[in-house]
């Protein structure tokens, strides 16, 4: 069992690194040492893993069953936060597949579970916005996002997470017609990504930018862009 839980860690080295065929091989190796063990935390978390991959690569049906495998566990053992987490992956998954309402969902149900918890998973709204966004429910997103921004900056949260809602903010906006409150909040985030060196978070917020100016009708749109490099 130790040997199954160092594969399960170097799954996770492997994913970040993007190297996922690999980070594939270890995780379906540790899910089988692990199945019919009775170590129900370190199985669903080789499942886990194993859900994200899938996902990563694009098997989304593979991956929903995972994560369904991945809840069932967690609630055996009475892991809460996990649960909420795992139908919180599951429904990054149902958007990838184009579910839209399966996704909105299983992110009620999670952010429901974690309010409970009295966790608060900044990353959670922002996918939420990005699920509001594609089914058009453009007011909804906003809304959603800037209470979420509201309550990270209240709680004097973590910038990353605080750059991300104001990106996902930026591009709701974007959504209503409100450019100028999209370009306020994306040179926000804009100035976190460079402090944060996220070079490509900073370079999708330049071009939610570029889009406003554009649909602003501005003659001149690197204006803003010079500004916020300021």
């Amino acid at each position: 069992i130790p040997a199954s839980r160092i594969l399960i860690r170097r799954v996770g080295a492997y994913y970040v690194l993007g190297r996922n065929a690999e980070a594939l091989h270890d995780a379906q190796a540790a899910v089988g040492v692990l199945s019919g063990t009775g170590d129900l935390v370190w199985e669903a978390r080789a499942l886990h893993w194993r859900a994200a991959v899938y996902l990563a690569m694009g098997d989304i049906g593979r991956a929903d069953r995972d994560y369904a495998r991945v809840e069932e566990l967690w609630l055996e053992c009475g892991q809460q936060t996990e649960y909420a987490y795992a139908r919180y992956e599951r429904a990054i998954a149902a958007h990838a597949r184009g579910d839209l309402p399966t996704a909105l969902g299983h992110l009620d149900f999670a952010q429901s579970l974690l309010d409970e918890l009295g966790i608060f998973a900044a990353n959670l709204f922002v996918n939420k916005c990005a699920v509001l966004l594609a089914a058009g429910l453009v007011q909804d997103a906003l809304a959603d996002v800037n209470a979420a921004l509201a309550r990270i900056e209240r709680d004097r949260g973590a910038t990353i997470w605080r750059a991300e809602l104001l990106h996902s903010s930026a591009l709701a906006a974007a959504a209503t017609g409100d450019f100028v409150l999209a370009q306020e909040r994306s040179a926000e985030a804009l100035r976190l990504f460079r402090r944060h060196q996220r070079p490509w978070w900073a370079a999708r917020t330049e071009l939610v930018q570029l889009r406003c100016q554009f649909a602003a009708g501005q003659d001149r749109p690197a204006t803003l862009l010079q500004a916020a490099r300021r």
